[in-house]
């Protein structure tokens, strides 16, 4: 019997210890395949790319409208103001065919983004527009699904009880007319039920259909992302948290191959990962999807991440000083070490000078100091090369969209376009005028303007609080936010240094320093105390999402 026992704890002990190196051996796949994002990237804009030159050379409309269906799909996992571009375009187009279940299909699909992206009033009026009647049966199960999910993310987010029965009826009633009219050994069918298994508590049957859905699907899709992300919430109801991390990894590696931009799998591990305590992992993966959620272009995912960027960096930020001060203290002791060493070697030296072992011993000391210094070299490049890092890895998305300007994708279109059509004088025009800059700057205001006040609505009326009654900021009628806000709001984000900030809004740091300095004198508050009470400025409440 004892026997028996030993053996059992030996075999969990060696399953314990294959399953850790397993994930181990995840986190560093993970890491590689973060670092060739590029690549992936580039192989969806090679895809697009065909698909825009045959749309751009077809001159059938039905033909033309299929394409541009191809186009929508590959960007709604990737950028979302392209495919709401293009599902518009192509509205547009199938509003000019006899037969409805072509416009239908585009707004079950427009339908579908916009409830993925919190705009769930828009899309309950795009379902509600729809004719169930007339749709066939492809296109019925596709109404039936989105309708389906958009009524669970309405039940999942509403606050008020009644507005929660009702969202949650609906979704089931959706749901049940979805499954009744589905092979139940489909992909499509499993996916639902799986989540009905999760929703019941019943873990066992939900992991079982879900490795099902697993063996069907490769990783690098954006089906195998959701399944993984899926499972992971499986183990996490069953308090299995390497297993949910493994699944959590596997999900964020196959959004990354498949170049899918909104997700949430890499949102999830950063937490759990900040958690465990491994700062420097969960630090690295929320930029990471940040820097997705910003090229997606999702305000839901947006607001999400942007309230756990700024505790994870100020928990890595304190992480980095603690290690900083170890090596300060190191260094210090260090160079007490060499020091006495160098004193002890000069007193060998100056006792033993006409001996051979004295002079021998002593080469061997300056050898040695030789490679202390050396180390403390090391130490020091060490030091300057990580205060780099922290002082630029909070502005680096927003410096790169601000010097990029120039690249955006209208600008490149309206270039081919024009080489296309043969238009030289004018393509000349337009690469010699500083007007499309101009344009590009404003639209950057733009942009990040609304999504700054989208995240921080009450911003203006916080910040005008802060000021005397006669100094109030009154924006024009077409200003979201002016120059003296946005310095504010950079401020409010984290950004502090004021040459960070004129390189983003393109001003020079004088005039940075001069807006800061004026608009601290306007305070009725301690001028000392100001910026503080600007970053107290919209708290928002965090929830978890769903994918």
């Amino acid at each position: 019997m004892n026997k028996v026992l030993f053996l059992i704890i030996l075999l969990s002990q060696i399953s314990q210890f294959a399953f850790g190196n397993t994930v181990d051996s995840l986190l560093t796949e993970l890491d590689r395949t973060m670092h060739n994002r590029v690549e992936y990237d580039l192989k969806k804009e090679k895809a697009l790319s065909n698909f825009k030159k045959e749309l751009s050379s077809e001159k059938n409309e039905l033909k033309k409208y299929f394409l541009m269906n191809e186009i929508i799909k590959e960007y709604i996992p990737y950028q979302l103001d392209s495919a709401l571009f293009y599902m518009n375009k192509n509205i547009y187009l199938s509003s000019k065919f006899s037969d409805k279940k072509y416009i239908d299909k585009v707004k079950i699909d427009l339908a579908g983004v916009l409830s993925s992206t919190g705009n769930y009033k828009e899309s309950v009026d795009m379902l509600n527009s729809i004719d169930e009647s007339n749709l066939d049966e492809v296109t019925k199960n596709q109404f039936y699904h989105e309708s389906m999910w958009t009524y669970y993310r309405l039940f999942f987010y509403s606050p008020l009880p009644d507005s929660k029965k009702i969202y949650g009826q609906l979704y089931n009633d959706y749901m049940n007319k979805l499954l009744a009219r589905l092979d139940k050994n489909s992909t499509f069918y499993l996916s639902i039920i799986e989540r009905v298994y999760r929703e019941k508590n019943d873990i066992k049957n939900s992991i079982a259909t879900n490795n099902e859905l697993l063996k069907r699907n490769g990783i690098g899709t954006r089906e195998f992302s959701m399944i993984a992300f899926s499972q992971a919430l499986n183990y996490r109801n069953l308090g299995d948290r390497e297993s949910e991390k493994k699944y959590l990894i596997l999900s964020s590696i196959s959004d990354i191959k498949a170049s899918v931009k909104d997700n949430a799998a890499t949102t999830e591990l950063a937490l759990m990962l900040f958690r465990q305590g491994d700062l420097e992992r969960a630090h690295h993966n929320i930029n990471f999807a940040f820097e997705d959620a910003a090229f997606f272009n999702s305000k839901l995912r947006f607001v999400s991440i942007s309230n756990i960027l700024p505790i994870i960096d100020k928990a890595y930020e304190t992480e980095i000083h603690k290690k900083n001060r170890k090596l300060q203290i190191s260094l210090i002791v260090i160079s007490i070490l060499s020091l006495v060493v160098l004193f002890t070697s000069f007193y060998i030296y100056k006792q033993y000078r006409n001996l051979v072992i004295a002079r021998k011993k002593l080469e061997e000391v300056n050898n040695k100091l030789k490679q202390i210094n050396k180390e403390l070299s090391d130490s020091y490049d060490k030091i300057s090369e990580i205060n780099q890092v922290k002082e630029h890895y909070i502005v680096n998305l927003l410096i790169n969209n601000s010097e990029n300007i120039d690249t955006l994708d209208v600008y490149g279109k309206t270039v081919v376009k024009l080489i296309i059509s043969k238009k030289t004088e004018e393509l000349l025009k337009l690469t010699k005028s500083k007007d499309f800059l101009d344009k590009e700057l404003a639209k950057f205001y733009y942009n990040f303007d609304n999504i700054f006040l989208n995240i921080y609505p009450d911003f203006v009326e916080k910040f005008n609080n802060l000021l005397s009654d006669e100094e109030r900021i009154i924006l024009k009628r077409d200003e979201l936010l002016n120059t003296e806000l946005r310095i504010f709001a950079l401020i409010r984000l984290g950004i502090n240094d004021s040459s960070k900030i004129a390189k983003i809004l393109r001003y020079s740091v004088t005039t940075i320093y001069n807006y800061r300095v004026k608009t601290k004198n306007k305070t009725k508050i301690n001028r000392d105390e100001f910026e503080k009470e600007v970053m107290k400025i919209g708290s928002l409440t965090n929830k978890t999402q769903v994918e």
